[in-house]
């Protein structure tokens, strides 16, 4: 039976190719960021009780960032959005048509985003909720249905200078959404140029990228619209294009190098997110240390003997399948956990705090599981608003037969 359930749960491709290993991928991203906020709501409840030792926020800046598991997504979408590019460059076809892309990435991403902002917006409206210990929420005064507005399309970040008030880790989608508008452009280009000169421009994309959040004084200049533009994030997008075409061309063998690699890649990538940089050349270190620990996981990843196994494992795969949909509800899940906590426990210690947060974790992955399954797995289909109308049809035909006398 759970065989069944996690084929049901399985990511639906309009290619009809799967690759689990990159959903496992995924899953590797998505564990961070739920860690992270987990962890960062645990270290608020005993803030709010008593200012926290020096050992305590030793310890709390130990905890690895969810930017790690958000630059290996940028890293994958890199990797799977130039696919079908290299894939009709290599056939001598026409590269997928600009209106197409568009169409399935708005057809597919958009319902279960807007199902999930707007469910978070009526919440808070109505219910008048405004978390005290929040800095995102509390980091502009913007009303929220303004700020509904501008994450309704994708434009918070530019218009308001700042993360969603609403669902905080829009952000990063709204980096993605950047980054679909102009890749059809960039990548079609890219496929139509000789092996050589493509991967050196993927290399100096990566180099300009980490060089233009590097410089002094530009990341300033600029405001903080940079670092929440697709510009302070392209060297991982690049990243992932430039594997993409690597791993078109030619196909690893598996060994238990690979394995060592795919950990101690993903050891450097939680380890560096951890690190605070001071000036010009401490940014530059870690974000190649961070660009290093994701290129080293996927390597690894497709390398290692077991950890391909591992990546493939339908219990791995399926939680990466529905990444999407978890990174969209764990946030106000994880927060509902922690004002429950609030309630009903005074923990006398940062570790104590954390312990009584943990079943927020599960919750959080089953809250996205159940969300991906009703949701965003039916979009995935192209054709799904059509299925949709018939199914509405359907049901106010039987409504209309039960109101008939």
């Amino acid at each position: 039976m759970i065989k069944r359930i996690l084929a049901g749960l399985r990511r639906v491709t309009s290619s009809g190719m799967y690759d689990a290993r990159i959903d496992g991928l995924r899953a590797l991203a998505i564990l961070p960021v739920v860690l992270f906020h987990d962890a960062l709501r645990g270290k608020r409840v005993v803030a709010a009780l008593r200012p926290l030792t020096d050992a305590e926020q030793a310890l709390t800046e130990m905890v690895p960032r969810g930017e790690a598991g958000v630059m290996l997504f940028f890293f994958i979408s890199g990797f799977i959005i130039a696919f079908p590019f290299l894939r009709a460059a290599a056939r001598e076809q026409p590269p997928p048509s600009v209106g197409t892309f568009y169409k399935r990435r708005l057809m597919r991403l958009i319902p279960a985003y807007l199902i999930a902002l707007t469910g978070c917006f009526v919440a808070l409206h109505l219910s008048g909720y405004a978390p005290t210990d929040a800095p995102k929420f509390n980091a502009i005064a913007t009303p929220l249905p303004l700020s509904y507005l501008a994450s309704l399309f994708y434009q918070h970040n530019m218009i308001l200078g700042a993360a969603s008030r609403i669902l905080p880790p829009l952000w990063s989608l709204e980096i993605e959404f950047q980054f679909y508008l102009v890749a059809p452009f960039l990548l079609a280009s890219y496929a139509r140029a000789n092996v050589i000169r493509r991967r050196l421009a993927a290399v100096i994309l990566i180099l300009l990228g980490i060089a233009l959040i590097s410089l002094p004084g530009l990341p300033n200049l600029l405001g903080p619209r940079l670092s929440l533009s697709v510009l302070g994030y392209i060297h991982f997008f690049a990243a992932g294009i430039l594997a993409s075409d690597i791993m078109f061309t030619r196909q690893p063998t598996l060994s238990l190098r690979g394995d060592l690699l795919c950990v101690a890649g993903f050891a450097t990538l939680l380890a560096t997110s951890t690190f605070v940089p001071h000036g010009p050349f401490q940014v530059a270190l870690r974000e190649s240390g961070m660009l290093a620990g994701v290129l080293a996981t996927y390597w690894g990843g497709m390398l290692g003997r077991h950890a391909s196994k591992f990546l493939a494992a339908a219990a791995v795969s399926v939680i990466g399948g529905a990444c999407y949909s978890i990174y969209l509800v764990h946030v106000p899940i994880i927060q509902a956990w922690s004002e429950l906590v609030k309630l009903v426990a005074q923990p006398a210690s940062l570790v104590e705090s954390w312990l009584l947060m943990l079943p927020a974790i599960p919750l959080a992955l089953a809250a996205g599981l159940v969300f991906f399954a009703l949701i965003e797995q039916p979009t995935m289909k192209p054709d799904w608003p059509h299925r949709l109308s018939q199914r509405l049809g359907l049901l106010s035909q039987r409504l209309g037969l039960r109101a008939q006398p």
